[in-house]
């Protein structure tokens, strides 16, 4: 009876070792694609990502696309290590808003209107890498303006394997619910448009679309750990904005977890990409071992096969992403309440996500939750 017990639990343990692969490298690999980081950033983050997910059992670390909009800003200003640096103060930002703001809940309208704002304008950011199009900006409403001088030319069979993932990711965790805790729609929707790249587009020197070119082992280790050391005094203020940005968007639409804070110093000053935790059932140590294994030997046996990754699909699985990440209980309980001046605050928070840059986005929602997200005699009552 305990050997069958015994045995289950590895079965088991090595199931969610893969399905944590899949989650994890998927949401990595597009991450690092749109950003363009190498593949050991990509290697890294996975592996902090299982390690921590190991000790933490129930929940398997990953980047997450809310993440992306202080990314963005740190990186157009900075350099990669300099990224990592927000990140890692962001987590320790992060640790200092849950011992000091514990007791005071989010307000459903600063969550609801920085999740809508925040998913504006990361489908702004990524529409760049889902068409194709080659502007330059890292701030929506620059970006919105860089769309506008350069207009929408975009590749079509690009855009054809993007429009694959975005509606496969919309239907797929739907038709298939029970599935998709094993075979996560993030993994799912980037193999499929993958395998027809390869079958379509068989040849890499004569490619029609933009792929995931940054994926490779460019000049070796050396070249990669001189660039990502880089780093600037005039980094300082985009290093100590976007921190505030990583911890606040980690404060609101995260949770309690105490490995939060380690998680994304680790992997922030490893790889410069910040992580959340998301739920997965029987994680371990024999599955953090599972996971690592995997990514490990696809990258050491096929480490070119990363690059042929169309770069439209990882934009388009990290849109829908964005959108399957809105606060929807905060989002219901505010129209329920009916309160119309904290639906226009919700409105007006979400309206300064896209026309500002991370940091001053975040005060103004801030400022608004100390001015409007006071409890009511009812609700203290």
């Amino acid at each position: 009876m305990n050997k069958a017990l015994c045995s289950n639990s590895i079965l088991s343990q090595l199931g969610s070792g893969i399905t944590g692969a899949m989650l994890t490298g998927a949401l990595a690999l597009s991450v690092c694609a749109v950003t363009g980081g190498g593949l050991f950033a990509f290697v890294l983050c996975c592996v902090v990502c299982f390690v921590f997910s190991a000790i933490n059992k129930s929940k398997v670390f990953a980047p997450h696309v809310f993440l992306l909009l202080p990314l963005f800003y740190v990186l157009s200003n900075g350099s990669t290590l300099a990224c990592g640096l927000s990140v890692a103060l962001g987590g320790l930002f992060y640790l200092c808003l849950t011992k000091f703001v514990k007791k005071a809940p989010v307000p459903d309208f600063i969550a609801s209107g920085m999740g809508l704002g925040i998913a504006v304008g990361v489908t702004i950011l990524l529409t760049n890498a889902y068409f194709g199009i080659g502007a330059n900006s890292f701030i929506p409403f620059d970006m919105l303006k860089e769309f506008r001088s350069l207009g929408f030319h975009p590749n079509f069979r690009g855009l054809f394997y993007g429009t694959i993932t975005l509606f496969a990711m919309i239907t797929y965790p739907f038709k298939f619910k029970r599935l998709n805790r094993y075979l996560p729609a993030a993994f799912v929707t980037l193999l499929i448009p993958y395998v027809f790249n390869l079958f379509l587009n068989p040849h890499r020197d004569f490619t029609t679309i933009n792929e995931s070119a940054s994926l490779i082992f460019a000049d070796g280790i050396k070249t990669e750990l001189s660039s990502f050391l880089e780093i600037s005094v005039k980094d300082i203020p985009y290093i100590l904005k976007g921190s505030v940005g990583f911890g606040a968007i980690l404060f609101v639409f995260g949770d309690s977890d105490t490995l939060t804070c380690p998680a994304n110093c680790t992997s922030g000053l490893l790889s410069g990409i910040p992580v959340k935790a998301y739920p997965i059932k029987g994680y371990g140590t024999i599955s953090a071992v599972t996971s690592t294994i995997i990514i490990v030997l696809l990258v050491l046996l096929c480490p070119s096969a990363f690059s042929r990754l169309p770069l439209h699909c990882a934009g388009a699985m990290l849109i829908v992403s964005a959108w399957q990440s809105l606060p929807t209980a905060s989002l219901k309980a505010l129209f329920k309440e009916r309160n119309f001046i904290k639906i226009i605050m919700m409105v007006l928070c979400g309206v300064v996500f896209v026309l500002t840059d991370i940091f001053t986005s975040v005060l103004a929602a801030f400022i608004l939750w100390a001015i409007f997200g006071k409890p009511s005699k009812k609700e203290v009552n």
